[in-house]
């Protein structure tokens, strides 16, 4: 369980540090795969990792707040 969600920080980090990018369809994607990075092992990090998931959860609302508000550097 911990591997897998190191994994998604890795995954995570991995696409905020290739921000280089200021463009939409890299900062899409990015958030396209996280999301489905996440999504099969949505029901397991909240019930056995509760406070690591609401941090997730968190930096997912913040890129998506970004993607939203075309801030498409600083959402990757």
């Amino acid at each position: 369980m911990k591997i897998k969600l190191a994994g998604i920080y890795l995954l995570v980090a991995s696409f905020m540090l290739a921000g280089c990018n200021p463009q939409k369809q890299p900062a899409q994607v990015a958030y396209a795969q996280v999301e489905a990075s996440v999504a099969p092992v949505r029901e397991m990090l909240e019930k056995y990792a509760p406070e690591e998931y609401e941090q997730l959860n968190q930096q997912m609302d913040a890129m998506r707040t970004r993607l939203n508000s075309e801030d498409y550097q600083g959402a990757l």
